[in-house]
């Protein structure tokens, strides 16, 4: 997929030399005199300059990379060319900044510092620079797209990551053994329903017999025989104790 992108990629960096020198132009032969207020030139202001500058070094640039691309054997050099492109749209969009801060203060001035527009004096240089400012900012537009295609031609070059397969639950080793442990130990309604038939029998025989220490003796030993009874064996003498 990445090798079918090739040919947009080329035809973005031929479209950025035409631009990028159009722009550097503009503004390398912009000036204006007038008779009142003098002389204005791109070159007393620093922000034109550097306009200039990074347009050159991003028409230059672009003539480069066009004829390194035709060497198959700078081809693993993707991630240099990645990293360029990245650098060359961040100059552009410093430079576009800078520029189009002047611009601003050229068209409507500032009156918190009491700086007025000169551009209704200064017209032509005015129109000259928005003129260069608008081709800088298609060279930018171009190397914003072009930054993209070449991360995906260098990101494309690693497989995405695997995800790991789930871990399937282990069984218990011995279920039978737990099953025969907690079976041995009496459920807590069977042993409620053993209580209440304890006392049912102490009732009983405290109101049909005489209450004496034997009596209460016996009802003791058998409440705590009764609670020894593994809940198995009640199981098979009763058959209504789950």
């Amino acid at each position: 997929m990445a090798a079918g992108f090739k040919l947009p990629e080329m035809a973005l960096r031929l479209c950025v030399v035409p631009l990028a020198v159009a722009s550097l132009w503009e503004m390398a032969t912009n000036r204006q005199a007038d008779d009142t207020y003098g002389e204005v030139k791109f070159s007393n202001l620093s922000g034109f300059k550097y306009l200039v500058v990074i347009n050159a070094v991003a028409a230059a640039y672009s003539v480069a990379s066009i004829l390194l691309s035709s060497f198959k054997s700078l081809a693993h050099y993707d991630w240099v060319i990645f990293l360029l492109d990245q650098a060359v749209a961040y100059l552009l969009v410093t430079s576009a900044s800078a520029a189009a801060e002047l611009l601003q203060l050229a068209q409507h001035g500032d009156r918190e510092v009491s700086w007025g527009e000169v551009c209704s004096y200064f017209g032509r240089f005015c129109g000259k620079a928005t003129l260069s400012l608008a081709l800088h900012a298609a060279a930018l537009a171009c190397f914003v797209v072009l930054s993209l295609l070449s991360g995906f031609r260098v990101f494309s070059k690693f497989h995405p990551p695997v995800a790991s397969p789930t871990l399937p639950m282990t069984a218990p080793k011995n279920p039978s053994t737990r099953r025969s442990k907690a079976s041995d130990q009496p459920a807590a309604g069977c042993t409620s329903a053993l209580e209440l038939a304890a006392v049912g029998v102490a009732v009983f025989m405290l109101t049909n017999g005489k209450p004496d220490e034997s009596s209460a003796t016996e009802f003791v030993e058998y409440t705590d025989h009764v609670r020894t009874i593994p809940v198995r064996t009640l199981k098979r003498l009763s058959g209504s104790c789950g």
